[in-house]
């Protein structure tokens, strides 16, 4: 696990070397302030555990006397621990829903307040020998649904079905899965196949190793998985949301913008009342979670920090 880590941050790196190292002394400093004992709940989404843990683990050793109780219990678990006073923060790895923040609002009378703390993006890739150059979300769902409830129609059984000519229009697509009940493949499932089933027959890939070995040995693959620079035998397809719209090519850029249609934003939602001071300790972990520091963990976890002049922004709102 340890050399996969290190082989995913080596490429993201390399994928986007203009907001890499150089952009990360541009990025608030913490320093950590002298608090007292205290305990700080967190109640949220399952994509964000892992990521959560390890902001956690590196910030108890620079605020020992904090304790921080982790629950992953879904982002929909969020608003009902904030709601009900049983949470201090509470991850999401989406945007709180209307009924959600109107129930918020009826509870404290106030909105709550989203601090982005990172961006989630998955790719699609092929084999560099394939002849497709770029593929929409309807074709995804086609591709790997039984159910196509984003696409509707019939499924794709041969590569010629997505328009492909040649010695490789007759050939069954082989579909690969990331890593399964992973961030990548949950994400891929709400926001490409709304939640339907997989088609029988899709591949696991064990990692993202695993997964362009297999896509460079197979002319006739297609697969998914983490946002990061694949070997010379695979590439990464640009993707657009409909059949008929532009193709937009990912990386850390097109995802911070939002124009990648396969990236979203992580975020932390707390109680914080209009003109009202900051809980201490919340604070000084949100502080921490959007430093040079914190956003350094984004990227180990083969997420995208969120840019330096965003991470300012969010602290503005612990002010």
């Amino acid at each position: 696990m340890k050399n996969l880590k290190t082989f995913i941050l080596t490429s993201l790196l390399a994928l986007a070397p203009s907001v890499g190292i150089a952009e990360e002394s541009a990025y608030p400093t913490y320093t950590p302030r002298n608090l007292p004992d205290g305990v700080i709940t967190s109640v949220g989404s399952d994509s964000m555990g892992e990521l959560m843990n390890v902001w956690v683990e590196h910030y108890k050793k620079l605020q020992p006397k904090v304790t921080v109780q982790l629950t992953s219990g879904g982002s929909a678990a969020a608003p009902a621990a904030l709601i009900e006073g049983s949470a201090n923060i509470g991850p999401m790895a989406r945007p709180m829903k209307p009924q959600e923040v109107a129930d918020f609002r009826a509870r404290y009378g106030f909105e709550p307040t989203q601090i982005k703390t990172a961006i989630s993006a998955i790719a699609v890739y092929v084999p560099k020998t394939s002849p497709l150059k770029q593929i929409s979300l309807d074709e995804l769902d086609r591709i790997y649904s039984a159910d196509r409830r984003r696409a509707g129609g019939a499924g794709v059984a041969n590569w010629g079905d997505l328009g492909v000519s040649g010695t490789l229009a007759t050939e069954p697509v082989m579909a690969i899965s990331a890593v399964d009940d992973s961030l990548e493949q949950i994400y891929f499932k709400q926001q490409v196949m709304m939640q339907g089933g997989f088609i029988s027959g899709i591949q696991q890939a064990s990692d993202t190793r695993a997964l362009f070995e297999t896509l460079a040995a197979n002319p006739a693959a297609i697969g998914f998985g983490v946002l990061t620079t694949p070997p010379a035998g695979v590439r990464i397809l640009p993707i657009a949301q409909s059949k008929d719209e532009r193709a937009v090519v990912p990386s850390e850029g097109t995802a911070r913008s939002g124009e990648y249609p396969l990236a979203r934003s992580l975020s932390v939602y707390v109680v914080r009342a209009p003109y009202t001071d900051f809980e201490p300790a919340t604070r000084d972990l949100l502080s921490f979670i959007l430093s040079n520091a914190g956003q350094t963990v984004v990227r180990s976890q083969g997420l995208i920090p969120i840019s330096a002049q965003a991470a300012k922004l969010e602290l503005d709102k612990l002010q």
